[in-house]
């Protein structure tokens, strides 16, 4: 048995990171289970407890929601237990570091499908270390209270809940950083790019573009308690009153009204660059690996480095196979988990949530509590495209020309289509997306410390090798849409596989089958042609250079109309190395979601309100999975809310303890840490 082995030392490292913060096996069983305990040798504890809680991925989701059981059942003797596939890599987001140049380490593709896959992330954090860090929150309309429980909408778009907590949306946005995002994109070349796409979607050239003044406040705004003065919205963006401000009160009201929703462009991006608190570090780009540290080491810091009274281990390297499931008067029961390291005991109090993904936690449930009809249903990912450009930096006729150092700008515009009968009116629904409009230039990208600059600036890392081309007179701008796939779509689910001999560590590999409706396709060119327009109001009648990203980045056209964009970036997916087409593969978004989704009635959902699954008194779910839908926005916001919630309802708080604070993180706290003198893991 590996039970308190020191760090491992390679020919390059000494792997501290790893041994400190993670356990093995053995050392999770050994210090849970009476049975194996003896068969180590160990001495017998009478104060040996079970795990309460397992989670099964210890990636995006099922990190944030293990951080958020171990912090909220402080100061009880209540156990955390993460299995984790893949190993540990890197304590935080990539690019809080320097540039790595990370490659495909720990990707894989687990199952197979009808269209090419990026598959998972095998790593502690998971797809948390990569993504690009837009936390866009869900509209109503694309949260439509006739598919989602009503409860968990209230309890998501609530500025307070009945404790006196803030709204899940607000504690997702505190915790990933966006309520404070100004202080991370800000600048000459930024304010100029704002202003002239405020001017372009206030004369509405971008026909499908929402109306800003329909939108919620952006996140800043929105999570004050009391209405802000016109000093702090100037604040906000960084920009200056007028001098003399305006005289009448109508007056006033307008420019507030137009600070509002200039603000409403922002970018809602998980950086935090400024501490909330003093005292406190920021914790720059968001990701859950530095949740699951902190509660590694807090636990062990706890126990004094005893790992039976240790309340939180990650087991890495533990690929979860099927749940064992025992029938009870009311009910299913987990009682084990299979792993390819053997069996795991489940105690009849402990909890199991499932969060490896939508596709891999589909699989599992398929496997475990058998195939009903409607686990694998509803699958939905995004519709994306890309298109890449040049503009001459005299076309933001607000932008100095004395500014010459490199900078980069991000701004959201959000969209609507109404989706036509074949007669071509109107047949009552509409289509929601957004476009990522990202901006690099005025220096002189050549310069070697460009592309590490760049790498830390712009939010999409897959972006880089285009901005790269900037210089000090052209500004490269990018613009991705996302766009939402209609739910119920019978045609896309998530199954077992049929052929016997697909399998992965000996069970049954999952089948994806991922198709556009045709009202995905009608939003899917909607969208494209809303691009088009947004990049013919930037170009502002001048003229671009076009950039092609297959088979390498490089510009394919010269000094033409930015309306040429339409024919040199064509609408479709490229099929060959060489092909132009602008749109990404429907497998190639990350965001698979819906399989699982959540709902009241049993009849048409897998979960209920709280993830946990129908029929089963132990099993929950988290992450995209249970989505009912999965609108534009990247999921990362409505995931971690959601995460947070099922925290909450897995660890009630008294109804006479206060809420607590929170620290730069987004964890609730009380004060600061105090500091870390315990040792490995395994101690």
């Amino acid at each position: 048995m590996n039970i308190g082995s020191k760090p491992e030392s390679t020919y390059f490292t000494l792997d501290v990171l790893g041994r400190y913060i993670c356990n093995t096996f053995d050392e999770a069983l050994a210090n849970s289970d009476p049975t194996t305990r003896a068969a180590a040798g160990l001495p017998p504890r009478s104060d040996m407890q079970p795990f309460d809680f397992i989670v099964i991925g210890g990636g995006t989701f099922g990190g944030a929601l293990a951080e958020h059981l171990w912090f909220r059942s402080t100061g009880s003797s209540k156990r955390i237990l993460v299995l984790e596939a893949g190993p540990f890599l890197i304590p935080e987001h990539q690019q809080n570091l320097p540039t790595l140049g990370l490659g495909g380490e720990v990707w894989g593709v687990p199952w197979n499908s009808n269209v090419s896959s990026t598959g998972l992330a095998y790593c502690v954090g998971g797809l948390s270390i990569w993504w690009g860090g837009w936390a866009t929150r869900l509209l109503d309309s694309e949260t439509p209270a006739s598919v989602w429980p009503p409860t968990v909408l209230k309890e998501l778009n609530d500025k307070k809940l009945s404790n006196g907590d803030n709204g899940y949306f607000r504690q997702s946005g505190q915790q990933l950083g966006v309520t404070t995002t100004n202080d991370f994109i800000f600048g000459d070349l930024h304010a100029a790019l704002r202003e002239q796409l405020y001017k372009a979607l206030d004369s509405r050239k971008v026909a499908e573009a929402t109306p800003l003044a329909s939108l919620p406040d952006a996140p800043p705004v929105e999570i004050l308690d009391t209405a802000p003065a016109l000093t702090e919205l100037a604040a906000l963006l960084g920009a200056s009153l007028p001098n003399p401000l305006p005289s009448t009160p109508a007056a006033l009201a307008q420019l507030e009204q137009e600070f509002r929703n200039k603000l409403k462009l922002e970018a809602p991006l998980a950086v935090q660059a400024r501490p909330e608190h003093a005292g406190f570090f920021p914790m720059n780009k968001f990701s859950t690996v530095p949740l699951l540290i902190k509660a590694a080491r807090g636990a062990s810091r706890e126990s004094n480095g005893d790992d039976v009274r240790k309340r939180f281990m990650i087991v890495p390297r533990c690929h979860v196979k099927r749940l064992d499931v025992k029938s009870e008067p009311g009910g299913k029961r987990v009682t084990a988990i299979q792993t390819q390291r053997g069996e795991f005991p489940v105690a009849s109090g402990c909890k199991i949530i499932i969060a490896q993904g939508a596709i891999e936690s589909t699989r599992l449930a398929l496997l475990s509590f058998g195939e009903d009809g409607r686990i694998g249903s509803n699958l939905m990912a995004h519709l994306r495209s890309n298109i890449d450009f040049q503009i001459p930096r005299t076309a933001l006729t607000g932008l100095s020309p004395t500014i010459k150092a490199l900078q980069s700008s991000a701004l959201l515009v959000r969209g609507q289509h109404k989706f036509k009968k074949p007669d071509g009116t109107d047949d009552g629904t509409v289509g929601h997306f957004h476009l990522q409009i990202t901006a690099s230039g005025l220096g002189n990208a050549a310069n070697p410390d460009s592309e590490v600059e760049l790498f830390q600036t712009v939010p999409d890392m897959d972006t880089v090798k285009q901005h790269l081309l900037a210089t000090d007179s052209k500004i490269v701008i990018t613009i991705r849409g996302i766009g939402e796939m209609q739910p119920d779509n019978p045609n896309s689910n998530v199954t077992l596989d049929l052929d016997p001999n697909e399998v992965d560590y000996g069970e049954r590999k999952a089948y994806v089958n991922l198709k556009l409706t045709v009202k995905d396709q009608q939003l899917w060119d909607a969208m494209d042609a809303a691009s088009d327009e947004l990049a013919v109001a930037l170009a502002n009648g001048g003229k671009v250079d076009i950039i092609s990203r297959n088979p390498t980045t490089q510009i394919v056209e010269r000094n033409v109309d930015a309306t040429g964009l339409t024919t040199a970036l064509p609408y479709r997916i490229p099929s060959t190395a060489n092909d132009a087409g602008r749109r990404d593969g429907l497998g190639t978004t990350y965001h698979e979601a819906g399989t699982l989704r959540m709902g009241d009635d049993s009849s048409k959902s897998v979960t209920d309100a709280n993830g946990k699954f129908h029929g089963v008194k132990n099993a929950y779910a988290v992450g995209l999975s249970v989505f009912p839908t999965v609108g534009s926005p990247n999921p990362m916001l409505t995931g971690i809310a959601l995460a947070r919630r099922l925290g909450d309802h897995l660890t009630p708080r008294g109804p006479t303890a206060p809420p607590p604070a929170s620290n730069a993180s987004g964890s609730p706290t009380a004060s600061p840490p105090a500091p870390d003198t315990s040792g490995p893991a395994d101690q």
